[in-house]
């Protein structure tokens, strides 16, 4: 996921420490992620998506991959990501 977050930030010409002051998080704790020398929380992860202004199930499939293609598929994306949304409501965490 590090590596997909580090391509997003990148797209859109942000440095780790414009990301990092976006987020509120420090600029190691960025770096850390990308590099995956550390485990992204819940709560980090959320504060990353909504400082590059994205849909988490873009920084949740891989370097590479292509978001699908059919309806279909990308309904089954969405469910995914709609059902990590729910739990963090029910944990008291605002949804990315």
């Amino acid at each position: 996921m590090g590596k997909r977050i580090r391509e997003i930030r990148l797209s859109k010409g942000m440095t780790q420490n414009d990301l990092a002051f976006a987020a509120h998080i420090s600029t190691s704790n960025i770096s850390d992620i990308e590099l995956g020398k550390s485990k992204i929380w819940l709560t980090t992860f959320i504060k990353i998506v909504e400082a590059l202004q994205v849909a988490g199930y873009n920084c949740l499939r891989k370097i590479g991959t292509k978001i699908p293609q059919t309806e279909a598929g990308m309904n089954a994306l969405k469910n995914a990501y709609a059902q990590v949304s729910e739990k963090c409501v029910r944990s008291g965490i605002s949804a990315p």
